[in-house]
């Protein structure tokens, strides 16, 4: 199977957008205009907030990717795909966490969504770079960048720390963000 890399972004791009587009249906609405009542739903909007710093990011890392890639391959549709199904179960688990904030199963599995994204973006990552091959601009950033690593510490403690206190899911994904937040440099010098 043959595939554009510009369609397989297009495709990314629309799964994104449904899924954004659920994460905002998910907040609750004020009764009323009021700061008390803004308080009251502080648990949906935190996660929202938290939840959409993270799809915007990696969707930033993610257009950085695809540019750099020198070509797709079948098995980067596959995980591609791969990581898209993950993503589409963030509406749900951000739903849940909003829910119960100091409950331990929602964040849990709050955490494990994410996480799994998180690896499933890394086989992806790998997956382009084996298609763009060993001497692509690609592999270059890549060889160089320790995000990955330091993320995986992070959710290590996360999952740690989730058992003590549930809301530190949020904080340890915010967390995360700011680290992929982070560009990849400048993609030109790599030309």
């Amino acid at each position: 199977m043959f595939m554009n890399k510009n369609r397989l972004e297009a495709f990314s791009d629309g799964v994104i957008a449904i899924v954004i587009t659920l994460l905002v249906l998910n907040l609750k609405v004020p009764k009323t205009p009021s700061i008390y009542e803004i308080w009251k739903i502080r648990e949906s909007l935190i996660t929202y907030i938290s939840s959409f710093i993270f799809i915007i990011v990696i969707w930033q890392s993610h257009h950085q990717f695809l540019y750099l890639a020198k070509s797709i391959s079948d098995s980067a549709v596959w995980t591609n795909n791969f990581w898209l199904f993950y993503l589409t179960f963030s509406p749900l688990v951000t739903y849940k966490i909003s829910e119960f904030p100091t409950k331990i199963w929602p964040a849990f599995s709050y955490s494990i969504v994410y996480f799994m994204w998180g690896l499933s973006y890394g086989i992806l990552t790998k997956t382009l770079v084996k298609a763009s091959g060993e001497d692509s601009k690609l592999q270059k950033i890549i060889s160089k960048d320790k995000r990955s690593k330091f993320s995986l510490l992070v959710n290590i403690f996360i999952f740690i720390g989730i058992f003590f206190w549930p809301p530190f899911v949020i904080i340890g994904r915010l967390i995360i963000s700011a680290i992929w937040a982070i560009p990849y440099g400048k993609i030109g010098k790599y030309n």
